[in-house]
């Protein structure tokens, strides 16, 4: 199979290129407060769908403590973690909570498009109001020494099939991903469901399958047992400076496919005077000297996206899955 996206390729503008923090210069100034929005004493919730101690966790509960700091009254800001459901029983407490500004979510981009775009789900992931971007981890492609494989150019336009270490099932985004970077370089994918990143790594240094795709956090530990593929991102990096972009292989368009983007929104229909005071205390805590510390140390790669640009990257990933639905759909 092979899916030309042309028509949806668009470009990330400054794409993350290594393991650096992308912010504006200045400091985001904080409105009054809306109606007394956050009250002083009050709390604010953060509902997450994945267990502690991962990177959304770590993220999430960084960037709890710069938002608590930079809302006025500094409310307490807290991370709830809502597992389950594929990640359906976080997003429904935050579709479902008042919207007054104290239920916020930190959710995975393309987790909140798929179920609507092919599930069905009865929901429009732009019906949250989005406040930002704040984490879009750098993610890659490797290959297993007992594949054979030594680059890219043995897959692509080959039409074959490569089995591939997946996260998830059938419909899971890690698995979707790889299908859609095979559909659009010209290989076939068969995945195989592990039960985790770490489980899928050690499948493929064993040998046991033909190649992954994952954060740059948890492969890089044992870059050397694997073989570099490729990037997601714009240009090279410079810890796999030998390693191409997909961008640079011309398929830009992955850049918004693949990755575990974490968008920050609340309920739909929360006043805009409060999105107001949410929207300029976000920025504050995203260029917040401890969070982007904690970030650098927890190897994450902070990125902004304001709620315009946030909206767009949601729309591109509906657009994306929308246009394979189809072929993602065949068995």
């Amino acid at each position: 199979m092979n899916l030309k996206l042309d028509n949806l390729k668009t470009s990330l503008a400054g794409g993350a290129a290594g393991l650096t923090l992308t912010l504006a210069l200045g400091v985001a100034a904080v409105p009054a407060a809306a109606a007394d929005f956050p009250e002083a004493g009050s709390t604010i919730t953060i509902v997450i769908p994945n267990s502690p101690g991962g990177s959304t966790d770590t993220s999430a509960r960084l960037f709890a403590d710069a938002l608590s700091k930079n809302l006025p009254n500094q409310p307490n800001v807290v991370v709830q973690n809502r597992t389950g459901g594929n990640g359906m029983i976080a997003l429904n407490d935050i579709m479902r909570a008042d919207p007054d500004g104290y239920t916020l979510g930190i959710l995975e981009a393309t987790s909140v498009v798929l179920p609507p775009v092919l599930e069905g789900r009865d929901y429009d992931p732009l019906s949250l109001e989005w406040i930002a971007q704040i984490n879009n981890p750098l993610y890659l492609a490797v290959a297993s020494k007992a594949s054979g494989l030594t680059s890219v150019e043995q897959m692509a336009g080959t039409g074959e099939t490569f089995v591939q270490a997946s996260t998830g099932g059938r419909l899971d985004g890690s698995t979707l991903g790889a299908r859609m970077t095979g559909m659009a370089m010209g290989f076939d994918v068969n995945p195989i469901p592990h039960d985790g990143a770490s489980e899928a790594l050690l499948a493929v240094i064993r040998g046991d399958v033909d190649w992954m795709q994952g954060t740059f956090p948890t492969i890089y530990a044992q870059i050397d047992d694997v073989v570099p593929l490729f990037t997601y991102t714009s240009e090279r990096i410079p810890n796999l400076p030998d390693v191409p972009s997909v961008a640079e292989l011309g398929h830009e368009e992955l850049l918004k496919l693949n990755g575990l983007q974490l968008v920050l929104g609340a309920t739909p229909g929360t006043p805009d005077d409060v999105m107001a005071t949410l929207n300029a205390a976000a920025e504050a805590a995203f260029m917040d000297e401890t969070f982007q510390e904690g970030m650098v140390k927890a190897n994450q790669n902070a990125e902004w996206l304001d709620a315009g640009e946030t909206r767009e990257l949601i729309q591109a990933k509906i657009d994306l899955f929308s246009a394979a639905r189809d072929e993602l759909l065949e068995e």
